[in-house]
């Protein structure tokens, strides 16, 4: 599915941006889609352990883990909040997206709770649970939702960070780029900016130790990048971080063209709106004639 999502998304951000200047922030606005697409594998995947997502979505595992609550308040409520995540990814996986909201706001709520008892271990709950939240949000079309959970996501993993960054940097940069998701969302650029900025300056140096693991999130966080900053109107800045991208996912896609050539095409066509801005039009056809091949090529 995120192949797809990835392909029609970036077709509806070349056709906002390829407009007139007054399109720049709806390419700001589209372009979330990917971004949320994105953010799921970044965010809300890796931290729960999914089964095959044709299995249907598994209630009694959350109602077991209910039922033995009592017994041990806090490992079996953190149980439940763990079950509840999981049910609310499964969900998710499947498009029943409003039944998967219900799980990951209740989720949210119990770690509150832990957290409030025994912060040292459970703040890390809550900020994963309210990543989840934010990103189930996003997927609902809500980032008036997003926004709050994910600022309150974000200032726990900062606070983190700062203890232990080899272990909580790359969760930082997940909040912050789905942050920015919201706030593009929501036609706040220059936030969107501010946010992605700070997830490209730690998913730099992330990337620079291990490039396998976060070369990737990078190259989506820099395509990201160049649009914010084509939608405020500042062609010149967008224009790196989108040249970066492509090469990024270039190369990306010459290991892995299932995985990652739809994303090429996707970045291929940011870096096309930005050099339509700069005026270069031969540049940006040659852009967007590579993103159809990639497209075609998929196909």
């Amino acid at each position: 599915m995120l192949p797809a999502l990835v392909a029609v998304a970036a077709a509806l951000v070349w056709a906002a941006a390829a407009a007139a200047v007054s399109k720049r922030l709806a390419a700001a606005v589209l372009v979330a889609v990917v971004v949320a697409a994105a953010v799921w594998c970044v965010v809300k995947m890796p931290k729960v352990a999914l089964r095959r997502t044709d299995e249907p979505a598994p209630p009694k595992a959350a109602e077991k883990s209910r039922e033995r609550a009592p017994a041990s308040p806090h490992r079996s409520r953190a149980d439940l909040a763990r079950s509840l995540l999981d049910l609310g990814v499964r969900y998710s996986k499947l498009g029943r997206l409003a039944e998967a909201l219900p799980p990951a706001r209740e989720a949210v709520e119990i770690y509150r709770e832990l957290a409030a008892a025994d912060p040292g271990r459970f703040r890390p709950g809550l900020a994963d649970a309210l990543s989840s939240l934010g990103v189930t949000f996003s997927e609902l079309g809500r980032p008036a939702g997003t926004v709050p959970v994910t600022q309150q996501a974000v200032a726990i993993c900062r606070e983190l960070a700062a203890a232990d960054p080899g272990r909580f940097r790359p969760d930082l940069a997940g909040a912050l780029s789905c942050l920015g998701v919201g706030f593009a969302a929501l036609g706040r650029p220059g936030e969107a900016l501010a946010a992605e900025q700070e997830a490209v300056a730690i998913r730099r140096e992330l990337a620079a130790v291990s490039p396998d693991r976060y070369r990737p999130l990078l190259a989506r966080s820099l395509s990201n990048l160049g649009v914010y900053c084509s939608a405020l109107g500042r062609p010149a800045e967008a224009l790196p971080p989108a040249e970066q991208a492509v090469e990024a996912y270039r190369e990306l896609a010459a290991a892995s063209p299932d995985s990652y050539r739809p994303a090429l095409a996707g970045s291929l066509r940011v870096l096309a709106a930005a050099l339509d801005d700069l005026g270069r039009p031969a540049d940006a056809d040659a852009a967007r004639r590579d993103a159809d091949a990639q497209r075609d090529a998929q196909a």
